[in-house]
């Protein structure tokens, strides 16, 4: 471990200059980005054009580079034993910046205000409003108020600027506390470096600006670095109805406790932290293969899919009354309008089906969706009603297909 020492001292002083770089950078682009619903997509529109695309591009693709290393470098020091003696500071510091490289990452894929980071924020709110107890809370917090509106915005902006920068100062001070090591010269620039190159060779990804229609709607694709957490919310839901947030949310909180818990014990065995670093590295890759969905392109605009009205045939659009009155009754019995909303137009831990008619109009579909969602849109967390009798399927359909 001697031997790796120096390279892992400069993992470390790469990732402190790179945080700052960002640091820099993000201080840069908001003397032109303006946190408002109405401002937000012009705006980052500037920043994508003539000399602000490179730094917008070292922006976005410096905070990919920080999750992968940030990772990395947790996974390193952890199995090198940081967790004890002389590099504990160290240690902890990797914890706060492989959180901090992520809750950035999350916070600021809105601020563009396109349609996929709108629609990706009301997914990560509600599934915050899933959590027993605190959830509601927290999801109003995320949110400013019961739903994602304009008023999102500026909340987000103020955390990815103002709180997670206060953050990673006092991380980056505590880091610098390390014992000096030298260390190849090489190293301290790679992070940036690998995130600058990207900003030569690739466009950060921009979308169309989002309308309110794209406040209650999940149509977009999860993005790479939350594939795990998705992965571990389809096994919470498959796990039971409403089960979500114990992957989503349950299972990372237990796992970052664990890693803040080994910084505490007396005499860790490194069998044990080595165990559960491999444990977790291998939870979060099955969680991902497993999940049966797709994530988001990491170029171009990402953005969801337009519900566009097709054209069915003329008996699609007559509504049979008795029967919507009772899929409306069953939407409510089987507790639909927890997640979706009353009458499905107004979803809270669930997306709004307000116009999925427009692409949807037959019957079968929404037959086919309750009974097994997962057989039509892979990667759905929803819960399979299998248990429902045909008849009761075409209620559902029958009322679902006119939620308008």
């Amino acid at each position: 471990m001697d031997r790796a020492k120096p390279l892992l001292y400069g993992s470390a002083y790469a990732l402190y200059a790179h945080f700052a770089l960002q640091l820099v950078a993000g201080g840069l682009l908001a003397t032109v980005y303006r946190g408002s619903a109405s401002e937000a997509h012009a705006t980052t529109a500037t920043l994508h054009q003539g000399a602000w695309a490179i730094l917008q591009g070292f922006h976005y693709w410096g905070s990919f580079v920080l999750i992968i290393h940030s990772v990395l470098h947790l996974g390193a020091v952890t199995w090198a034993g940081w967790y004890a003696g002389k590099e504990k500071k160290g240690y902890f510091t990797a914890l706060i910046l492989a959180g901090l490289a992520l809750g950035f990452q999350v916070s600021g894929n809105a601020l563009s205000w396109d349609r996929h980071g709108v629609q990706t924020a009301a997914v990560e709110g509600a599934i915050a409003n899933r959590i027993p107890v605190m959830g509601a809370m927290a999801s109003k917090t995320m949110l400013g108020g019961t739903e994602l509106s304009d008023k999102t915005l500026p909340l987000w902006y103020d955390a990815h600027r103002i709180g997670l920068a206060i953050v990673l100062v006092v991380a980056l001070i505590i880091g610098l506390q390390l014992p000096k090591q030298k260390v190849p010269t090489w190293t301290v620039a790679l992070s940036a470096l690998a995130a600058l190159a990207l900003a030569v060779l690739l466009a950060a990804p921009f979308g169309t600006a989002a309308t309110p229609d794209d406040y209650g709607r999940f149509d977009a694709k999860p993005s790479w670095y939350t594939a795990p957490m998705h992965g571990l919310l389809v096994w919470g839901d498959r796990l039971m109805t409403g089960g979500g947030w114990i992957g989503a949310a349950l299972v990372p909180g237990l796992i970052g406790a664990a890693m803040v818990g080994l910084g505490f014990l007396k005499k860790p065995k490194p069998a044990v932290a080595r165990g559960l670093l491999a444990g977790f590295a291998l939870l979060g890759l099955l969680a991902t293969i497993t999940s049966g969905g797709e994530v988001a392109s990491l170029t171009g605009t990402r953005d969801p899919k337009v519900r566009v009205a097709a054209v069915p045939p003329a008996v699609a659009q007559v509504q049979d009354k008795v029967m919507a009155a009772k899929g409306k009754a069953l939407f409510a019995a089987q507790g639909c309008a927890g997640c979706h909303g009353q009458d499905g137009l107004k979803g809270t831990t669930g997306p709004s089906l307000k116009d999925l008619w427009k692409e949807q109009p037959e019957a079968s579909y929404y037959e086919r969706y309750v009974k097994n969602p997962a057989s039509v849109q892979p990667g759905s967390t929803m819960p399979a009603y299998s248990n429902l009798k045909q008849e009761e399927l075409r209620q559902l359909a029958e009322f679902l297909r006119f939620a308008r």
